[in-house]
């Protein structure tokens, strides 16, 4: 049997690889091509697994390509990852193409082809999550006040009256209806191509409209599960009450495996899981099992742009998943299997013909009421669950667990369990914090998980909350005690699906015997107990179920005819045999919760006869819950009973046998830092004042912890008799292997750690996030580009601050200098100023009266020879001004006066 599958390098190609290799027992050629790397998406890193394909094809050339689909019995097309272009081009050359053997061509689509199709609202009450709440509420509810009752039961009446708008579930009948957004317009056309070419001679072409993919590492619920890892915020779009039509990639591939053997006269079908789930609770679920963030941010729609695939996550449809076949077809095939395994199915078309009849006398039940409508569903899904089966049928939150631990396989992610110890002043507590920074996991030290029980108001015991606040207070926690505080948080999931760094703890061999070996006793027998109440909790859920759907069908179905009333006699019938049988049930249960108590409390003695009061108080608390949980399960067989008993006994009588290495909270990777007394009490004394704290960081603290350490956890080899067991022994003997790291002056931080990541990574290589050689390669070359351009920025900074440093100062220099010649001036005119005043007083008050009436009467005669006239009315008129004569000097004549004078 020849089967073509295009892409096979890709989420869902390779899924159909692995699904499609056997059909019904006979080995497949598989034959299929691959998709460009270019093409691949960002989150797809894992590679694919495709090593049963017999031949790879190459897509270059088309027409080659096309002789190997006609030539296979069957060929699978998934839009999810295949062009509109290359699925064009193929149903161009079928058409054109002589197909000689009989082909059946399966397109598998999206359901997004129907995302903006009409639909109606139903108005249905919330009742099923208020009677879980109630029989939750029903235990607690016995140890309260009569007061808490009745709040309590109150509050239950208002929810009740809550009612939610559904959409109506579509079914394959109404393909017609569909309406596709702007962006899967193009793939309806496609889906009507295909269609098309059944009227060609040997070939048969199905539709599958798959809902929203998720399983097998995630596509696009990735970065939901990403985030939970991460512990980020959820975020969530708009309220979240919208309905989300998924189903499991692998369930998908056996869906279209099952439409290869049947081949139903259906053309166009519908693969979606049985559950209706909303986006609410896709998040919620996710959060809850892996991260330990609770919070939840709502996103508006107009910001929802801006989250990836947040146009299949605000999808709000219900369907119903396309029933193509019938328990009496299964049956004959079933047998042919048996007598000829290699034989296909014959008779099609009669079971085709089978097929319709038993879906239009079902849907035709759908036509009358909304509430008839739900009804029909729940019995069409319960005929289902004895038919055919396909992976995580019953839902994305059913299969949670499911689902986590392929998301962790796929995606190669490891739950790193690292514990580091040394001396103190080693520094071990710094490298721890490195290395959870470097593996992104969370660091468990005695002093932080404290400050976290603090902050959470952790119920501390007595005796060491009475002296808390004290100064002086010496009481300390005991092992019991503080090693409950490590389970809550190493059972906490951060630390379940990341990891954790034991920081200091367990502290020598005996505690960690202790510490590691009673947690693996009693998780064993906590598993059990967990087990046997999910047990009964799915019988009473199913008992719930027949009881609501015989009577919804008494009700609906009184005026049908003889042949349905006898079906539902039997039905009754049915049910009375279950309800006597678990009324049996209770009287082996109120036996087997005596027997395993006295088993359980016997074995705890003879485990802790050698420890304190204290430890023997906490293992009575923890005998008081598991009874509690024991007095939980009412209703369940008498097999698993006797099954149940059976590993009780043997947890309980053989738990001394056990395997430690199977301990979910033991190491893998143990790593112990050595170094000198002095080098640590110089490490020790050099911490700055504020981080001392007396008796534990300062001189005396440090001598009493080193001392302790060497006694506990170093020995002695030269001495023969020396037989002490260190923490190092308890590892050896788990055969866990342990790094001895020696510290020294000249040891370099880099280098240490980089020979701690190697001994974590030595085994085998995981993603969990981390970035590649390529990228840290790529990250240190942008890093020192970014270096580079930043020096060179800060050289240009530092050259033109200089600049303008010099500037500034030449500037300021400039004005100093205006300031001081102004000054000068300023001084200079003041100066002559002063000087001048004297001389002017002696001006005005003798030379200026007699100068200005010889200037007037010069200008009155107009002389010829002015200046002759002005000296000849100074001397003629000088003497009729008060001038004191004796004081003035005498001018002496000049020389050429003297001369001319005679001769005149």
């Amino acid at each position: 049997m020849k089967i073509f599958i295009n892409n096979i390098n890709t989420y869902s190609g390779s899924c159909l690889c692995e699904t499609l290799d056997i059909i019904q027992n006979e080995k497949c050629e598989i034959y299929g091509t691959l998709i460009n790397q270019n093409e691949a998406k960002e989150e797809d890193m894992y590679m694919y697994n495709y090593n049963n394909v017999k031949k790879i094809v190459s897509k270059t050339n088309k027409d080659k390509l096309v002789k190997y689909i006609v030539t296979s019995n069957l060929c699978v097309f998934d839009m999810h990852n295949t062009g509109i272009e290359e699925i064009e081009y193929v149903i161009r050359k079928l058409k054109n193409e002589e197909i000689k053997t009989k082909v059946t061509f399966i397109l598998v689509s999206s359901i997004m082809t129907w995302n903006k199709t009409k639909r109606k609202f139903v108005k249905k009450k919330i009742e099923e999550k208020i009677e879980e709440k109630i029989e939750q509420s029903d235990n607690v509810l016995t140890k309260q006040t009569n007061d808490k009752i009745n709040s309590v039961q109150n509050c239950q009446k208002n929810n009740i009256d809550k009612y939610r708008y559904i959409p109506e579930a579509f079914s394959e009948k109404d393909y017609l209806k569909r309406i596709p957004s702007s962006g899967f317009k193009e793939l309806k056309t496609i889906e009507i191509l295909v269609l098309s070419l059944n009227s060609i001679k040997n070939i048969n072409t199905y539709v599958v409209a798959s809902g929203i993919l998720y399983g097998n590492g995630e596509n696009v619920f990735f970065p939901i599960f990403k985030n939970a890892w991460f512990g980020k915020d959820n975020q969530i779009i708009d309220k979240g009450n919208n309905f989300i039509p998924v189903i499991h990639v692998k369930g998908l591939c056996e869906y279209v495996k099952n439409v290869f053997i049947y081949k139903p006269e259906i053309k166009y079908l519908i693969a979606v899981d049985q559950e209706y789930v909303t986006q609410k609770d896709i998040i919620k679920s996710v959060a809850n099992y892996i991260s330990a963030n609770n919070n939840y941010l709502s996103v508006s729609s107009y910001d929802s742009i801006f989250i990836k695939d947040s146009e299949k996550l605000c999808i709000n449809l219900r369907f119903q998943c396309t029933r193509f076949w019938n328990l009496n077809q299964v049956d004959a095939i079933n047998e042919k299997k048996k007598d000829n395994p290699n034989v296909l199915s014959s008779d099609n078309e009669e079971s085709g013909q089978i097929g319709e009849n038993s879906e239009s006398e079902e849907n035709s039940e759908n036509e009358k009421n909304s509430e008839n409508k739900e009804n029909s569903e729940n019995g069409k899904r319960g005929e289902e669950e004895s038919c055919i089966k396909f992976h995580c049928q019953d839902g994305f939150v059913k299969n949670i667990s499911i689902l986590t631990k392929e998301f962790c396989e796929y995606r190669n992610l490891k739950s790193l369990k690292i514990m580091i110890m040394g001396p103190p002043g080693v520094g071990k507590t710094f490298i721890g914090k490195k290395i959870c920074e470097h593996y992104n996991l969370k660091i468990c030290s005695i002093q932080t998980l404290l400050d976290e029980c603090k902050k959470t108001n952790y119920k501390f015991p007595e005796y060491y909350t009475n002296n808390l606040n004290d100064v002086g207070n010496t009481n300390k926690l005991n092992l019991n005690d503080i090693s409950s505080i490590f389970y809550k948080k190493l059972k906490s999931n951060e630390c379940k699906f990341r990891g954790y760094v034991l920081d200091s703890f367990p502290r020598n061999y005996y505690e960690a015997k202790m510490f590691f070996e009673k947690y693996f006793v009693s998780d064993v027998v906590d598993s059990s107990k967990d087990l046997t109440y999910s047990k009964n909790e799915t019988m009473k859920k199913k008992h719930k179920k027949i009881k609501n759907k015989n009577e919804k069908r008494r009700n609906s179905n009184e005026s049908k005819h003889s042949e349905e009333s006898e079906m539902s006699l039997s039905e009754e019938e049915t049910e009375s045999k279950v309800d006597d049988e678990s009324e049996e049930d209770e009287h082996s249960d109120s036996i087997n919760k005596k027997t395993s108590s006295q088993s359980y409390t016997s074995e705890s003695l003879d485990e802790l006869e050698n420890e304190d009061q204290t430890s023997e108080n906490g293992d009575s608390s923890n005998e008081d819950r598991i009874n509690e949980n024991t007095k939980k399960n009412k209703k369940y067989d008498i097999k698993n009973d006797s099954e149940e008993n059976k590993n009780n006994e043997y947890i309980y009588n053989e738990n001394k046998n056990m395997d430690p290495r199977n301990n979910p909270i033991l190491p893998e990777f143990v790593i112990i830092l050595k170094s000198k007394e002095d080098l640590c009490r110089s490490r020790m004394m050099n911490l700055p004042k504020d981080e001392i704290i007396k008796g534990h960081n300062d001189e005396k603290g440090f001598e009493r912890r080193y001392n302790k350490y060497i006694e506990e956890n170093c020995r002695n080899d030269y001495l023969e008799f020396d037989k002490k067991n260190t923490i190092e022994d308890y590892f050896i003997e788990n055969q866990i292997e342990v790094l001895n790291i020696n510290i020294n002056e000249k040891s370099i931080l880099e280098d240490i750690l980089t020979n701690i990541y190697i001994y974590i990574e030595k085994n085998k290589k995981f993603y969990n996030f981390l970035p590649s050689t390529d990228e840290i390669l790529k990250n240190k070359l942008h890093e020192q580009e970014i270096k580079l351009l930043n020096e060179k920025e800060n050289i240009k900074k530092n050259e033109d601050n200089t600049i303008n440093e010099e500037l500034n100062k030449n500037d300021e220099l400039i004005k100093a200098e205006k300031k001081r010649q102004q000054l000068l001036m300023e001084y200079q005119q003041q100066y002559i100023h002063n000087q001048s005043l004297p001389l002017r007083f002696y001006l005005i008050k003798n030379i200026l009266p007699i100068l200005t009436d010889a200037l007037i009467y010069i200008c009155k005669t107009k002389p010829k020879n002015p200046c002759l006239h002005i000296a000849e009315y100074l001397l003629e008129n000088a003497h009729k001004y008060n001038v004191d004569e004796n004081t003035l000097p005498l001018i002496p004549p000049k020389k050429n006066e003297d001369k001319d004078s005679p001769n005149n």
